[in-house]
């Protein structure tokens, strides 16, 4: 975000974000570095980690390694998935 729109546009989303009540600011302590096909996905799998999340959803194929990855368990859905989830509760 900072690349497309500046530091200044994107620490104010950066705030607006952390004010709602299911957003938590995680700073991982550990590089799991499980996508080998593109590393800069890590990223998402280790905030993914280290904020316990129950899912974490992409359409981005490089997360299907992780569904032969048993530690740490993440469980990768679809966008579609995760909309259907949603949509249920």
């Amino acid at each position: 975000i900072i690349e497309k729109f500046g530091l200044k546009i994107s620490e104010s989303r950066l705030d607006f974000l952390l004010l709602l009540e299911n957003v938590e600011l995680v700073n991982p302590s550990y590089n799991w570095n499980l996508i080998k096909a593109d590393p800069d996905d890590n990223k998402f799998v280790d905030g993914a980690v280290s904020g316990n999340v129950d899912y974490l959803d992409t359409n981005d194929k490089h997360f299907q390694e992780l569904k032969e990855v048993h530690f740490p368990p993440i469980n990768v859905i679809s966008l579609a998935e995760f909309e259907r989830i949603i949509n249920e509760r």
